[in-house]
């Protein structure tokens, strides 16, 4: 079992670091009287158990499951990826019979695994992130845009992803009712181009490919389609008014994207419009630890760069008899290899089309590239090698690519 521990346990709130790894700042703020303990990076699949502490009469948990990846294109466009399923539990021990001291297993999931755009024929599904015995599912992959074999079909999730037509659409599998919690799950856009399903909404069609909104709150009144055993949309996602509990108001301000989770992938077309589901889902690659689904990439039979999800993510609070309440959560750390590929995505991009002196001033707004993990450093070197040598200066060149091969060497 392996664990980043974040912060120390200090009074402070939630906020999101420009790449989008949640940190804290000092001070309760706003008259709240909730404190926040500490936020931890789960290395692995293990989890980590935790410890109902004494005194507590009541603890609320939302739990969010990883988000699946966009598609490549292939002929048609590529789709974005489904959300992950979310579970708001408002008394856990009430409902599950728990009390002071008891092991609680917590368990976050990851985002579907990068896409090799040339072999991989949909976006990968993300994984299940759990608290107990709540679980939260990861989101569908995207479909890749071509739907004639059953390779290419979106996969069904928390949320599905968009992008496949016809009988072979995939399910939103997060129940609303499960007995304990309120889950959060829907469809994906059904055709080539179609936004990944979002928490708070299904992904919209080709042509449009907007990812399904997220949620950023419980709403006030849940209305359950008995039959299908999923939540029915019959109120104002963007309207706080309609939202019994706010998920910034219950766990501090700043959380998931500004207080939203689950956000599916939209259609990542040239010049689109076309928006992610708030909650993580966006045109590109997803926020870390919002569950939002990736988006899928542009159509062409050479296929494209398709977006990565973003991780899950639980977050609880807990309140004592004397009235005080904490929170705590817990994410996930993303491997070299998502680290690498979210923040170099630009300068790969203009250094392809041979725009050298716009890739150098897009890596000199890195923020202390000393202290990226050294596969990231290592590819950062590469990448300016690859520059001088296209500008003709070949001394600096291939001292950066030396300077690179003993990194990696170390």
């Amino acid at each position: 079992m392996k664990i980043r521990l974040i912060l120390p346990l200090v009074a402070a709130v939630f906020v999101v670091t420009s790449t989008g790894f949640l940190s804290a700042a000092e001070g309760a703020g706003g008259g709240d009287p909730a404190t926040y303990e500490q936020f931890q990076e789960l290395i692995d699949e293990a989890g980590v158990q935790w410890l109902i502490p004494a005194g507590t009469t009541k603890l609320s948990v939302l739990t969010v499951g990883g988000g699946g990846g966009g598609a490549p294109g292939l002929g048609n466009a590529g789709s974005g990826g489904g959300a992950g399923g979310l579970v708001y539990v408002e008394n856990y021990l009430e409902k599950f019979n728990a009390r002071p001291g008891d092991a609680i297993e917590v368990k976050v999931g990851m985002p579907g695994a990068i896409l090799n755009p040339h072999k991989d024929r949909r976006g990968f599904s993300g994984s299940n992130s759990s608290f107990g015995k709540i679980v939260a599912l990861g989101g569908g992959g995207g479909g890749r845009g071509q739907n004639v074999e059953a390779i290419h079909h979106a996969s069904s999730g928390g949320s599905a992803g968009g992008g496949t037509m016809g009988d072979k659409i995939p399910f939103a599998l997060q129940p609303a009712e499960s007995g304990f919690g309120i889950g959060f799950g829907h469809q994906g856009g059904g055709a080539p181009g179609g936004g990944g399903g979002g928490a708070g909404g299904p992904g919209t069609l080709s042509g449009n490919g907007g990812g399904g909104i997220g949620l950023q709150g419980v709403p006030q009144d849940l209305y359950i389609d008995k039959a299908s055993g999923f939540v029915t949309v019959d109120f104002d996602a963007n309207n706080p008014a309609h939202y019994k509990f706010l998920f910034r108001d219950l766990f501090r301000p700043g959380i998931g994207e500004d207080g939203w989770f689950a956000g599916g992938g939209a259609y990542n077309a040239p010049n689109s419009k076309d928006k992610g589901g708030r909650g993580g889902g966006s045109a590109v690659d997803r926020m870390p630890h919002t569950g939002g689904g990736g988006a899928g990439s542009t159509h062409g039979y050479q296929g494209g760069e398709a977006g990565i999800g973003g991780s899950g993510v639980v977050l609880i609070r807990y309140e004592d008899a004397d009235g005080s309440v904490k929170v705590r959560g817990w994410g996930r750390v993303q491997p070299d290899e998502f680290i690498s590929k979210i923040m170099l995505r630009e300068p790969d991009l203009l250094l392809k089309q041979a725009e050298y002196e716009a890739t150098l001033e897009v890596l000199a707004k890195l923020e202390n590239p000393e202290k990226l993990p050294v596969a990231v450093q290592s590819k950062i070197l590469r990448i300016y090698g690859q520059i001088y040598a296209g500008m003709g200066r070949e001394e600096e060149s291939l001292a950066k690519f030396q300077t690179a091969l003993e990194l990696e060497q170390k």
